[in-house]
């Protein structure tokens, strides 16, 4: 629960400075996370979710510091009594400056920005590389392969089910047996179109580093290809490979990391088919069913391919 009368009384009593809370409205992505104004600044404020241990937040603030050092565009945490986050009640909270820039989408990103966006990709890889955390959150190389075992059960009736089990269970063989060969740093692991802000054709600022952790790069790397590659539904593979290259000749993808990413797409497909199951009977119905629909055809379509 928000509690936005004390935190105003809480920032008041530290700045000095008159201070409004607003709600960010029309941007679900965003979550519990508010437009802060002190004085003539203005910021974004982030209750952190109430799974978020403090270990994960220093994490959080530990990378965000490693990747400024390197001079990637990511977002700065404005910090509070000399502190990256602050508490109030049970819960946690940081203020970050507000990115400069806007977002693009697969239709209206340019080539100079794309470029852009895998050399910042490329960059936060580099400086994270042999990265030593203080605070180590877990590791999460099963993340790969973490699908909703509740949604499998729900969907157990569906026609799609005959294949899904068997191939949610090859992909977990598959990733097991190679987890150990590619490379594990600090990622993102939630990069995306959605979280990149551009200005003058590059990008100005990569934020929500919420889900970062110790990981797969090359998941990072899937992460950040998925919404180019796959338009409601529709899954281009010859694009695939050709960003994959690119990320090859800027990273030096090893050839174990390369053969990953069609099963690592695949584990993303079979997610996205879950989630609009989930969702298909509910006031949007229809377009998630439209989207169900597409994205089942996309899954027959892909594991035709690599299964």
């Amino acid at each position: 629960m928000f509690d936005k009368k004390r935190v105003i009384e809480y920032l008041s009593q530290y700045y000095n400075l008159p201070l409004s809370v607003n709600s960010i409205k029309g941007d679900a992505s965003l979550g519990n996370v508010f437009r802060l104004k002190i004085g003539g600044g203005q910021y974004i404020l982030k209750q952190h979710k109430g799974s978020r241990l403090v270990e994960d937040i220093k994490f959080e603030s530990e990378l965000l510091a490693c990747l400024k050092e390197s001079k990637a565009p990511v977002m700065s945490i404005k910090r509070v009594d000399n502190q990256d986050f602050f508490q109030i009640n049970d819960h946690f909270f940081s203020i970050y400056y507000e990115a400069q820039g806007i977002r693009k989408n697969h239709a209206t990103i340019t080539a100079s920005e794309l470029n852009s966006f895998v050399d910042t990709v490329a960059l936060m890889h580099e400086a994270t590389q042999n990265y030593q955390p203080k605070y180590a959150k877990k590791r999460r190389d099963l993340f790969v392969f973490d699908f909703d075992e509740y949604m499998m059960t729900v969907m157990k009736n569906e026609p799609v089910n005959n294949y899904l089990t068997n191939d949610v269970n090859k992909l977990k063989d598959i990733l097991l047996s190679n987890i150990e060969r590619i490379p594990i740093q600090a990622i993102h692991n939630d990069l995306a179109l959605l979280n990149t802000y551009f200005n003058q054709e590059k990008v100005s600022c990569i934020i929500d580093f919420d889900d970062c952790c110790i990981g797969a790069r090359i998941s990072d790397i899937t992460n950040a290809l998925y919404d180019l590659v796959v338009i409601d539904g529709r899954y281009d593979n010859d694009l695939c490979e050709s960003l994959v290259r690119r990320f090859k000749n800027r990273e030096g993808l090893s050839d174990d990391e390369v053969k990953l990413v069609p099963l690592l797409m695949f584990h993303r497909i079979i997610n996205g088919m879950m989630f609009f199951y989930k969702y298909k009977n509910d006031e949007k119905g229809d377009y998630y069913s439209i989207m169900y629909s597409r994205y089942v055809d996309c899954y027959l379509r892909v594991r035709r391919e690599i299964v």
